[in-house]
């Protein structure tokens, strides 16, 4: 109808709504033409308010497709769009939503300078953007933070909004699952797992978080019938729908799991190479650790060597202490027996 009524900015406004069903429908690349179409036609005909919906959208999509430089880009020219008609509330909602993507590009300090700069605001929407920034609590094993934050949420959650409820779902996880309850934290993931994967899709950024941490979970409690039953999620999806995220968290996964020396081999590098791809610095180091380790069990420290040279200074850059001192401990072994040699050379 905007189309025969040349009304262009509805038209435009029409697109972007459109590309929302595709999304919810696992159709990315027609959500990413559409809103390409819908943010050109925008920009053509000045109208801002509707670009900077498409360009949240299309980092959405981007953000979806793990594809997060893109998403960040994306946002970033959102947020000039608001800026230019004066939306504050457009903009601050564009502020926080880059904080999910500032986390896993590993930076993370940027991340929580933006959400302290937010905190104050009174905005809606802004709070479960703030939840991501329980990852980098966690990781820098930062465990009373990170509860603080998770019971510091506003009370009036909407439960029934899918976003939301997944959210906050799988920070309450990750925090349960710091605090040693790997059992609690795998039952908060699943009594809504299901549900987001029919509503948001596997594709969604936290139903994707959501995966990886019920496996972790699943690990801590060594059980590895739920191991394999969440992997079949991630490798019962047609090529075009799996997610490269979780394609690399699946190769991490069957690389602890693996019978044969090669297949954990080919599974460990398969997930660094995939993470260093995506950008993910955090996780190409926890592979690279985990890989080491491994090879450390295999009387093959000369190798593990680089590995957790790269992985602990990755770790101390991000503040990751804990993280840090696994890779200098595994580092450590590692040498001993070059050093046991060492000395009875000498």
């Amino acid at each position: 109808m905007a189309e025969e009524l040349d009304l262009p900015e509805v038209f435009a406004q029409a697109l972007a709504s459109k590309s929302i069903v595709l999304m919810r429908r696992n159709r990315l690349d027609e959500a990413r033409i559409l809103l390409e179409g819908a943010l050109a036609r925008a920009v053509a005909d000045d109208f801002p308010a509707a670009a900077a919906r498409a360009s949240n959208n299309l980092a959405v999509v981007f953000e979806s497709r793990d594809q997060f430089p893109e998403a960040l880009a994306a946002t970033q020219r959102g947020i000039e769009f608001a800026r230019r008609i004066g939306d504050r509330v457009w903009e601050v909602q564009m502020l926080a939503g880059e904080i999910s993507t500032l986390v896993l590009l590993g930076r993370w300090n940027e991340a929580l300078e933006r959400g302290a700069e937010l905190e104050a605001t009174e905005i809606g929407g802004v709070a479960s953007q703030l939840a991501h920034l329980v990852e980098v609590d966690c990781w820098r094993g930062q465990t009373g933070q990170a509860r603080a934050r998770v019971d510091g949420w506003p009370p009036d959650l909407d439960a029934e909004d899918s976003q939301t409820r997944s959210m906050y779902a799988v920070h309450e996880a990750m925090v349960l699952r710091a605090e040693g309850k790997a059992r609690a934290a795998l039952e908060t993931i699943e009594h809504d797992l299901t549900r987001s994967l029919d509503e948001l899709g596997v594709r969604f950024l936290t139903v994707k978080l959501m995966l990886v941490e019920a496996i972790e979970s699943a690990f801590d409690l060594g059980d590895t019938a739920k191991v394999e039953e969440l992997l079949g999620i991630i490798e019962g999806l047609r090529a075009g729908g799996r997610p490269p995220l979780l394609v690399a968290h699946a190769a991490r996964f069957r690389a602890r799991l693996a019978a044969s020396p090669e297949e954990a081999e080919h599974q460990f590098r398969r997930a660094a190479e995939l993470f260093d791809e995506l950008g993910i610095v955090f996780w190409h180091a926890v592979a690279q650790t985990e890989h080491a380790e491994w090879l450390i069990r295999q009387e093959r420290g000369a190798e593990a060597q680089p590995l957790l040279d790269e992985a602990a200074g990755m770790f101390e850059r991000l503040e990751a202490t804990a993280w840090a001192e696994r890779a200098r401990q595994a580092l450590s072994q590692g040498r001993e027996p070059e050093a046991l040699i060492e000395t009875s050379l000498q």
